[in-house]
């Protein structure tokens, strides 16, 4: 560990991310962190038996987070097969997940826009950047996985840069 490391783990959680912000780390980006004791000690850990609640609503990445603790087939990185935890999300990130839902989808979403295109024998196009293509498609599709009949798909790769808006003239923060 480093001594940049071990300032930051004895910060505040809040100075700890003003200073990866510092770094250039957003938070899509950030780097974990880990609150510990005077003695070095994780705080919080997540440990077996404990009732989670998982707020967080992108369900991109916490599908593969709450699998996780929640799955006890999950290969994806090193897990503790031990863990035991009680999960509860606010909304269903997916419904193979075996958590509690806060606020469970209405049901089939229909005559969405898409559909309706569809339906009228009409083509489209949706495009989009790979960070988006999900809101883009399955989220405006009412949840639907697949395309639409004469449907297509285009999922660009999002740029990777990182921009500083703090050094741009026209605006301050």
């Amino acid at each position: 560990m480093t001594e940049r490391d071990a300032s930051i783990l004895q910060d505040s959680m809040a100075e700890a991310v003003a200073r990866a912000y510092a770094l250039s780390q957003d938070d899509e980006k950030i780097e974990p962190i880990v609150r510990v004791d005077r003695f070095g000690r994780p705080v919080g850990r997540i440990r077996s038996g404990d009732y989670v609640i998982f707020y967080d609503i992108r369900g991109e990445r916490e599908i593969e987070l709450t699998e996780a603790f929640t799955n006890p087939d999950f290969r994806h990185f090193p897990t503790r097969p031990d863990m035991d935890t009680h999960w509860a999300t606010m909304i269903q990130y997916d419904p193979k997940l075996d958590v509690r839902v806060a606020f469970p989808p209405p049901g089939k979403i229909e005559d969405t826009l898409s559909e309706v295109v569809s339906a009228a024998g009409m083509r489209q196009v949706k495009i989009s950047e790979s960070e988006k293509a999900t809101h883009v498609t399955f989220f405006f599709n009412g949840k639907r996985k697949e395309p639409f009949p004469a449907e297509e798909w285009v999922t660009v790769p999002s740029p990777h840069v990182v921009l500083d808006l703090s050094t741009s003239p026209s605006l301050s923060f």
